[in-house]
């Protein structure tokens, strides 16, 4: 009598990927949601509120764990353009941090580090990002094309919203909007790649199952 066959494991690999797929999937939809609320609270309270630079570390936070889950799913020692765009977009978002820490306290010095020098990094970087995300070709393509538009595309929804919720030197982010929607692209291109590779490793061991069942005692 053939001996019952024992479920294998998928290779540690996509163990470690899967993993991280579900947790990117998690941040992003959180720093969606989040990103979404703080757009909808400037657009219904289109007024100079400097409190949400303090709401803004929220969405921000998730965001930046969603990205560096993309960067772990997707990284290989072949794909050195992806490893120097991650490093852009992570040095930009420490500079963006301070920024925003010198607009909550009034330091200039901070201030001065977020933007125009932060903002312009952050915009290469994330096109940068985007472009190696989709060269990569492990996460769904939209993955990319919404990294790559991700900074540009909220500018042109902060004009394009200008006449209901006018634009201010901070305190106002009705490009939330974008940005949440963009997170949520994302979450939804990591849910599907952890989905098809759970079914890979379904299948995977489904035949090899087959097989050692068939084969001769």
């Amino acid at each position: 009598m053939a001996p019952t066959p024992v479920l294998r494991e998928p290779v540690t690999t996509d163990v470690f990927r899967i993993r991280e797929a579900r947790l990117g999937e998690r941040y992003g939809w959180i720093s969606a949601l989040a990103w979404i609320a703080i757009g909808l609270d400037s657009i219904l309270r289109p007024i100079q509120d400097n409190r949400r630079e303090i709401y803004w570390w929220i969405p921000f936070a998730f965001m930046m764990l969603a990205l560096i889950s993309i960067h772990r799913v997707q990284r290989s020692q072949n794909r050195r353009f992806e490893l120097y765009s991650y490093r852009a977009i992570m040095l930009a978002s420490a500079l963006v941090l301070l920024g925003n820490l010198g607009l909550v306290f009034n330091v200039s010095a901070l201030s001065e580090l977020g933007f125009p020098g932060g903002a312009i990094v952050w915009m290469v970087g994330q096109i940068a990002f985007g472009i190696a995300t989709w060269r990569a070709r492990v996460l769904p393509w939209y993955v990319g094309l919404a990294l790559v538009l991700w900074e540009s595309g909220s500018i042109a929804a902060g004009l394009l919203l200008a006449p209901i919720a006018p634009l201010h030197e901070r305190g106002s982010y009705s490009a939330g909007l974008e940005k949440g929607l963009a997170l949520a692209v994302m979450a939804y291109g990591l849910r599907a790649y952890r989905n098809a590779k759970c079914s890979e490793a379904v299948w995977q061991e489904s035949s090899s199952t087959i097989e050692r069942t068939s084969s001769p005692i």
